[in-house]
């Protein structure tokens, strides 16, 4: 697959086709029971890492299926920052 857009409201990811843009998938990450709204995402090789208010989940990047999630203890206070560290 060529590279895609990726973009969120607060419950929803969509992978766009950057030249036609057609969509290629969609999957809804967020919402009052999946862990609240979306507040940060991260692409990490075929990973889409979506950190939630309560929740972090990762998605298949290619295919928007959803690999696994982890809840967060508590609730956010503020805005999430999601990243990754190198070797």
């Amino acid at each position: 697959m060529s590279e895609c857009v990726y973009v969120t409201d607060n419950k929803r990811v969509w992978c766009i086709d950057p030249s036609s843009g057609a969509v290629l998938w969609m999957q809804a990450a967020g919402g009052l029971v999946r862990g609240g709204s979306i507040e940060a995402v991260l692409l990490d090789g075929g990973s889409l890492l979506v950190c939630l208010e309560f929740q972090i989940c990762c998605l298949d990047a290619q295919t928007g299926e959803r690999r696994w999630a982890t809840d967060l203890e508590g609730m956010a206070s503020s805005k999430s920052i999601v990243t990754r560290s190198h070797p």
